[in-house]
């Protein structure tokens, strides 16, 4: 049932990303929609890995697994944001799969105490 939805999902976001690509202009467009791809594709990541982990694991929602998949998104959506602005160098790269990794560690040893 879940993965329907996930594959549903990923779907809408693709046929949503192609038609937003394809019906916009860069020169014109504000810029606060120039982050609008970006926001679909860290959105398209995050489910498609969670539907991979489902699908080939044993753990199935767990904070892990979705800690990850938010891990791997981030990183990616960073790199094409460096890149689209032609700033993705060998040291901004490592900076930022370390800074990553650093706040993946600490969000997943935070507990709310109630």
């Amino acid at each position: 049932m879940f993965m329907n939805i996930k594959i549903g999902l990923l779907l809408f976001l693709t046929i949503f990303l192609a038609g937003f690509l394809l019906s916009t202009n860069p020169d014109n467009t504000p810029l606060y929609f120039l982050l609008v791809p970006f926001l679909i594709i860290t959105f398209m990541i995050y489910i498609f890995t969670q539907f991979l982990i489902n699908f080939f694991l044993e753990e199935k929602n767990t904070a892990k697994t979705k800690i990850f998949s938010a891990v791997l998104a981030i990183i990616v959506v960073n790199f094409l944001l460096l890149r689209s602005i032609d700033q993705l160098t060998f040291q901004d790269g490592l900076i930022s799969v370390a800074i990553t990794i650093m706040l993946a560690f600490y969000i997943s040893k935070f507990q709310l105490k109630t």
